[in-house]
């Protein structure tokens, strides 16, 4: 019998795992502008709850301070009625900053999905911790844990 209380006690501590945060970061600097782009993953063992993204695109001949208002304006009406979703950009001095954060990322749609730089075809398997990252690395992300 205490080793049935034991083992229940055990299950139950393990259960009630806190959420945990992951950060991944990677720069794009070639002939096509410079990128930076930082992702916050927040987690429960495998499961993926939420995920921030913030990218700042600096300014070059490809995209002036102009032509980032302009798409400013675009982004914010394109998005302005996802609910799962706070999206928000800023034109700095030298260059757009575009944060998104997701926040129920179980019940994301493909274009929240998008939103945050992430695409899902087949709905029936939910993306997991570990292949969030092991895409993210993939894509040159270096990405260390938070907790």
């Amino acid at each position: 019998m205490k080793r049935l209380i034991i083992l229940f006690i055990l299950l139950l501590t393990g259960c009630s795992t806190a959420q945990q945060s992951v950060m991944c970061q990677v720069v794009y600097d070639d002939e096509a502008g410079k990128v930076e782009r930082s992702l916050l993953i927040t987690h429960k063992d495998n499961e993926v709850v939420s995920v921030e993204s913030e990218d700042k695109i600096y300014f070059d001949d490809a995209l002036t301070q102009e032509m980032a208002e302009k798409l400013q304006g675009e982004l914010v009406e394109k998005y302005k009625n996802e609910s799962n979703i706070t999206y928000n950009t800023e034109v700095m001095s030298d260059y757009l900053k575009i944060s998104a954060k997701l926040s129920n990322f179980a019940k994301a749609s493909d274009l929240e999905l998008s939103m945050i730089g992430l695409s899902v075809t087949d709905k029936t398997l939910p993306i997991g911790l570990s292949e969030t990252l092991l895409l993210n690395q993939i894509n040159g992300y270096s990405c260390e844990d938070l907790d």
